[in-house]
C-alpha cells in the first residue's frame, strides 16, 4: 500500500511530486533542497549552510514517517559544483557517523532555484524484521494479574482509556476476549520478556459485525519508542485475516498523538471524529475512529 508523507516542518512540494512516499516498509524521499520551510526561501550562506538545511529537511520527513537517519540505506547527492563536495561531505557525515548508507554523488549543470546541493534519500524500516524479537501468545486467565497492572497504569496516568478507577482481574474478564476462537487477546513478548498485551475485540455484538474487530494495544512504559507497536499491529492484522476478520477499527483519544501517528503510518484511515465526548483529569476529550480494510 502506498502512503503519501507530508509535513509542514519540511519545505512544501514546489511541483507535481510528494515530499515522500512509503511502500511496503520502504520510504522514498524526494530530492531535498536548502529551503527554509517557514519562508520557502533558500537559506543564506554557502555549501555548509545549504547542506545543513537539506539534512534538517530530510530529518523532518523521516520523523514524520516514523523513520530515522539510522533507517537510511541509500542517498543520492547532486552538486552544482564538485568543488563543494568536501564541505558537503563534512556536514553530511555528521548525520551518518555509524553504518553510513550507500551513496552516489554527481555534479550537474544546474539545480532548481540555483541551489548548490540536492539530496535524495531512501530508507527501509527495520521494524519489518522485528517479528524475530516480537511475538504474540494467547492470553489466558492466569495472565490477568499481569495485565491488570499494565492496564491500571494507563488508567492512572493517561487518557488512552476512559476508565477512571482501577480494575480488578474480575473486571478484566468482562473487558478482554478470552477463550474465543475469533476474537482473541495476546501477551506481547519482546526479546522473550512480556512487554504488554493486545486484543482483537468485538466492534459490535450483533452477528453481522463479525467481519470487523476493534484492535487495542497496551505496552509497558519501558517499551515505548522501540517500534514494537508497529510490529504488533502487523501481526494482529495477520491473525485477524486467519479467522476471517477483514476490517479493523482503532478508537483513539485525539490527544494520544503517538497512537494516532502509529495508525496513520500503518495505513489506517480516519473515519470518525467524536467531539468532546469524554472528560478525564479535568480535560474535555475528543475521540477519533480509524479503519483499515484488510481484505
Amino acid at each position: 500500500m502506498k502512503r503519501i508523507i507530508a509535513t509542514e516542518k519540511a519545505p512544501a512540494a514546489i511541483g507535481p511530486y510528494s515530499q515522500a512516499v512509503e511502500v511496503n516498509g520502504t520510504l522514498y524521499i524526494s530530492g531535498q533542497v536548502p529551503l527554509d520551510p517557514k519562508t520557502m526561501k533558500v537559506v543564506e550562506g554557502g555549501i555548509t549552510e545549504q547542506t545543513e538545511q537539506v539534512m534538517k529537511n530530510i530529518g523532518e520527513i523521516l520523523a514524520e514517517a516514523g523513520y530515522s537517519f539510522a533507517d537510511v540505506v541509500k542517498s543520492t547527492c547532486l552538486l552544482s559544483d564538485m568543488a563543494n563536495f568536501k564541505a558537503m561531505n563534512e556536514v553530511y557525515g555528521k548525520y551518518y557517523s555509524e553504518t553510513p548508507p550507500a551513496r552516489a554523488a554527481f555534479a550537474v549543470k544546474e539545480l532548481p532555484l540555483g541551489v548548490m546541493v540536492e539530496i535524495e534519500t531512501i530508507a527501509v524500516k527495520k521494524f519489518y524484521s522485528m517479528n524475530k524479537v516480537v511475538r504474540l501468545e494467547i492470553l489466558e486467565e492466569k495472565d490477568l494479574s499481569l495485565v491488570k497492572d499494565i492496564y491500571n497504569y494507563y488508567i492512572a496516568n493517561s487518557t488512552a482509556t476512559f476508565h477512571t478507577g482501577s480494575v480488578s482481574e474480575a473486571d478484566l474478564k468482562s473487558i478482554l476476549p478470552i477463550g474465543d476462537r475469533r476474537f482473541r487477546s495476546f501477551l506481547i513478548y519482546f526479546n522473550n520478556e512480556v512487554a504488554g498485551y493486545c486484543y482483537l475485540g468485538r466492534y459490535k455484538t450483533r452477528a453481522a459485525y463479525d467481519r470487523t474487530a476493534e484492535v487495542t494495544i497496551y505496552l509497558k512504559p519501558d517499551y515505548f519508542g522501540k517500534g514494537i507497536g508497529r510490529e504488533v499491529l502487523l501481526q494482529m492484522e495477520q491473525k485477524a485475516l486467519e479467522v476471517g476478520i477483514v476490517v479493523l477499527m482503532g478508537i483513539i483519544t485525539a490527544e494520544n498523538e503517538s497512537s494516532v501517528k502509529l495508525f496513520e503510518r500503518m495505513g489506517y484511515e480516519k473515519c470518525g471524529h467524536f467531539k468532546q465526548v469524554g472528560e478525564k483529569f479535568g480535560r474535555i476529550l475528543d475521540v477519533l475512529a480509524y479503519q483499515k480494510l484488510l481484505g
